[in-house]
């Protein structure tokens, strides 16, 4: 027979409940804290802002009406006149670190582009032929998002949240890229991940790439894929092609047929880019089949811009190496370059994509 009183059993009963609360309650104390703040702040983002050519629109539906649209786009656009795609990352988990990124790439020099249209008379070649480029700065990035933000139809921005990892590996990508892709160049044909230089579009599309979240969708939703004729080309059809030319010959009523001699040209259009961000932020139901949602805190500050945040922190980062072999251009002038690596179909027929 027990010696303890029933109040005795009721008093040890009651500590050991005691006792049981509370260590829930201590292990609620320290694990919730600290699983709230990995929820709200692990990994980073990165964050696309896509400016397409406003008001004049660039206009791929024949050889003309592109150079048409880009003649008037460059007389009567403000800034970024042929349209523009800008990165910006931020890691702020990595402390102790240069942790974000805000920068794109851009010609040096306007002059440049004018100089082959106007005195070297290359034609649509300028879609093949890239000039000296570099990158913007922080302060270049965001007096364009500010000039765009108060109007719906010039500025969209798709984030997506990226692991802790890929975000680390986006920022070292950036710091040996902007390091050591020297010269560099702006146009369709220098590939940033072979560090030749890059176009707008394309360098924030690496980004992507380089995070393992590039996809066939994304792809064929921002693409613009043309073929060239040889015949508009200054070098390969005429030696010379003035712009007067192109808005005035016969060919230039029309692309180009798969069995003609021609460059197959595949290029993100900032245009394409910014409508994607627009048609998602307006179908709530498609965004969410992407796991994403308008973004919370650009609606805040940019209540007029389109902006869809996509949440991609559980892509394993990639492993495979983050550049590509290269440089691989050519000069065809002292300060203008094509790539050296193309394949030639027994035409003369090559391709030109990112």
């Amino acid at each position: 027979m027990s010696l303890l009183k029933p109040r005795a059993f009721a008093t040890l009963a009651l500590m050991k409940t005691s006792f049981v609360q509370m260590m829930r309650f201590l292990v609620l104390f320290l694990w919730l804290p600290a699983a709230f703040a990995a929820t709200k702040d692990s990994g980073g983002e990165l964050r696309l802002y896509m400016m397409p050519a406003y008001p004049v629109a660039m206009n791929w539906d024949s050889p003309k009406a592109l150079t048409d649209s880009s003649m008037r786009a460059l007389a009567m656009n403000k800034n970024h006149m042929i349209g523009h795609v800008s990165v910006e990352v931020n890691c702020p988990t990595l402390r102790g670190t240069d942790s974000q990124i805000v920068s794109g790439a851009v010609p040096v020099s306007a002059g440049d582009n004018a100089k082959l249209l106007f005195v070297e008379k290359v034609g649509l070649r300028i879609l093949e032929a890239s000039w000296p480029g570099k990158l913007e700065t922080r302060e270049e990035v965001l007096k364009a998002v500010e000039a765009r933000k108060t109007d719906s139809n010039t500025l969209a921005v798709a984030t997506f949240l990226v692991s802790e990892s890929t975000c680390k590996r986006l920022l070292d990508y950036y710091k040996e890229y902007s390091e050591t892709a020297k010269p560099m160049f702006y146009g369709n044909s220098p590939r940033p991940r072979r560090k030749e230089g890059s176009g707008c579009s394309a360098f924030g599309v690496s980004f992507l790439e380089v995070a393992g979240l590039m996809t066939e969708e994304f792809r064929r939703d921002w693409i613009v894929a043309r073929r060239v004729p040889f015949s508009l080309m200054g070098g390969y059809g005429p030696e010379t092609i003035s712009v007067f030319e192109l808005l005035k010959k016969p060919e230039a009523q029309k692309w180009a047929a798969p069995e003609d001699p021609h460059m197959y040209l595949e290029t993100f259009e900032p245009a394409f880019m910014y409508q994607w961000v627009r048609s998602l932020a307006g179908n709530p139901e498609q965004l969410r089949a992407l796991g994403g949602e308008i973004d919370p805190d650009l609606a805040k500050t940019m209540p007029l811009t389109p902006a869809i945040r996509i949440d991609r922190r559980s892509v394993r980062t990639p492993t495979e190496p983050v550049f590509k072999p290269g440089p691989f251009l050519e000069y065809i002038n002292d300060y203008a370059v094509i790539r050296s690596d193309k394949k030639l179909a027994p035409n003369g027929s090559f391709e030109l994509r990112p």
